[in-house]
């Protein structure tokens, strides 16, 4: 999601389940949102990684 459409949104929250270092949202884009939203990185993480890797191993084979 565009850090611009969190920013004029002002959301209260933002859930990250499943980060991705190499294109996923970044700490820099942190200074790009609402100084209301909180960012939970997180919840349920490993189910969540496994949801997507699952998925997108699907997709290639």
């Amino acid at each position: 999601m565009c850090s611009g459409a969190l920013y004029w949104s002002q959301l209260a929250a933002v859930h990250i389940a499943a980060g991705d270092p190499k294109r996923g949202f970044r700490a820099t884009t942190l200074q790009g949102l609402h100084p209301k939203t909180k960012i939970h990185w997180g919840p349920m993480e490993a189910e969540s990684q496994a949801l997507l890797q699952d998925f997108f191993k699907r997709k290639r084979t």
